[in-house]
């Protein structure tokens, strides 16, 4: 079997489409299609089904997938290995991370990455938290930094660098503004907008009303914190985020922190247990764990507005 071929078999798997495969890899359709039949003439066995315009695995297929990701993930560790000896780190590195971090809190690690290590080119995918584990997972991303619940995963290895205070946040005229103490119930007339309905602060953060029995009214989901930061604003809803996400808008007195008691996220970094890590990679973890590691005071309390 040719190396060649089993990346894009691997492709074609994670895209389940021949045409999408071909355009990730650069390459005519034609070839992956040759390429994919060699590889069944090979094995004597069809490796995909044709659905509609798209494809999925055979029984046969999904086996081999286990293999051919083992043995292109040990073509690339020996390649990185033998090129990194002695070197500092160099080449292309992939992470991933939440939007909210990839704002807020990742900027100053990246500019001192670059700065310490310029013949790395780093490329950030931001991800909801969700699709973040499976990026690691998958061998997309080297490594990911999240900011959600604890996590656990069988292939994952996870970090905890510090606890994240999330902050239930209100216009400065909201009816809730201004009382000494919020209960679940109290916010049961009201809209939620948030970034993450079922991971991360906004998924903890239903849980938790839903812990007291209150259902939110349609909750509307959001991909942009500062969208839903401008919305609050002009009175559509109430939110919940990360402390040093919202700081500067109720330092303004643009936004107000209602008294209720949120459930905290962690800023967590995952690699895979069983891959090899790259040097920049863990360069750039080790980095993350000096400047992100250390507690604010943003983390500890919400100001009583």
């Amino acid at each position: 079997m040719e190396l060649r071929d089993l990346r894009t078999f691997l492709a074609c798997a994670r895209l389940q489409h021949f045409t999408r495969a071909a355009e990730e890899l650069a390459y005519a359709q034609s070839t992956v299609t040759a390429q994919i039949r060699s590889l069944e003439k090979e094995l004597d066995v069809p490796l995909f089904d044709r659905v509609g315009r798209g494809v999925v695995l055979t029984p046969a297929g999904d086996r081999l997938a286990t293999y051919a990701r083992r043995i292109v993930d040990l073509v690339e560790e020996a390649s990185a290995t033998v090129a990194f000896v002695g070197a500092q780190p160099h080449g292309d590195l992939t992470i991933s991370a939440t939007e909210t971090l990839s704002t807020f809190q990742l900027p100053d690690v990246l500019r001192e990455f670059q700065r310490r290590f310029p013949d790395v080119r780093l490329f950030l995918r931001p991800h909801d938290p969700a699709d973040l584990v499976s990026r690691v997972v998958e061998g997309d991303s080297a490594a990911a930094i999240t900011l959600d619940r604890p996590i656990a995963h069988p292939d994952l290895a996870t970090e905890t660098l510090r606890e994240e205070a999330v902050w239930l946040l209100a216009p400065p005229d909201h009816p809730l503004a201004g009382r000494r103490r919020v209960r679940a119930a109290d916010l049961a007339p009201f809209r939620l907008l948030l970034s993450e309905l079922d991971v991360s602060y906004g998924g903890a953060f239903i849980e938790r009303l839903a812990a007291d029995g209150v259902v939110p009214i349609d909750p509307m989901e959001f991909s942009s914190v500062a969208a839903i930061k401008q919305c609050v604003r002009v009175g559509m809803g109430l939110t919940a985020l990360p402390a040093f996400a919202s700081a500067e808008e109720v330092d303004a007195g643009q936004l107000v922190v209602l008294p209720f008691e949120c459930p905290s996220v962690r800023v967590q970094l995952l690699w895979h247990r069983h891959r090899w890590m790259p040097p920049a990679a863990e360069a750039l973890l080790e980095l993350t764990r000096e400047l992100l590691g250390q507690g604010d005071p943003r983390s500890a309390a919400a100001p009583l507005r």
